[in-house]
């Protein structure tokens, strides 16, 4: 679905019937022989002619489990993400220059993922990640916790996991705000996370060397 909304705001239409793609994609990763598989798909085209579907298949290799138990350290990265009138992050593309770059001024630093500020210097999104904090405070002698994201306004691709995420907490009755969030939100987190298809949920232990909450996974 959100591929073909990608194709619609691009002004192309998406060359063929989601039902197809579905059986054609389940097939192919039956053909591979892999029971754990990263698959993507994409859409290319040729000038003005019909769009063709590319579908890649790996092997999955799974994140080593320290990085859940332990949390990781994430950067802000020296470049902001690029302004809304010059390219929008809403729609999914194959360009990951910004992140490339994103890495290659990293250095030295170890770093689990760069995170993006946009041009106003709100938080935006890491490279191929979407982030969360969650924010405590005490109302009626009650502690409540809130789960906090940067809109789609902020700059950022609507992850699959960010909306199942979202989905999952308006479930528990969890105040989910979707907002423009600042670093300084994220150094007074009581905790933070990291979202995406291929590591799930990965807690942030520390942000520009700063511990977040007190540096464990909640």
């Amino acid at each position: 679905e959100r591929l073909a909304e990608s194709c619609r705001g691009l002004g192309r239409p998406f060359p063929g019937a989601p039902q197809e793609i579905l059986a054609w994609m389940h097939a192919s990763l039956k053909e591979s022989g892999l029971t754990e598989a990263v698959v993507r798909l994409s859409v290319h085209w040729l000038g003005e002619g019909v769009g063709r579907f590319l579908l890649l298949i790996k092997p999955f290799q799974a994140y080593p489990k320290k990085i859940y138990n332990q949390g990781v350290a994430v950067l802000t990265a020296v470049p902001r993400r690029f302004t809304l009138r010059a390219q929008s992050a809403a729609i999914k593309s194959s360009q990951f220059l910004s992140g490339v770059i994103a890495y290659l001024d990293k250095g030295e630093r170890i770093a689990f993922e760069i995170l993006f500020l946009g041009q106003q210097g709100s938080v935006a999104e890491g490279t191929i990640s979407n982030i969360f904090i969650v924010q405590k405070s005490a109302a009626a002698s009650r502690e409540r916790a809130a789960l906090l994201t940067p809109d789609v306004g902020s700059g950022i691709l609507a992850g699959i996991t960010r909306d199942t995420v979202i989905r999952l907490a308006c479930s528990e009755g969890l105040e989910v705000l979707e907002r423009p969030l600042t670093r300084h939100e994220i150094f007074s987190a009581a905790e933070c996370f990291l979202t995406s298809t291929l590591c799930d949920i990965v807690p942030i232990r520390s942000l520009d060397g700063r511990l977040v909450g007190d540096g464990r996974p909640g």
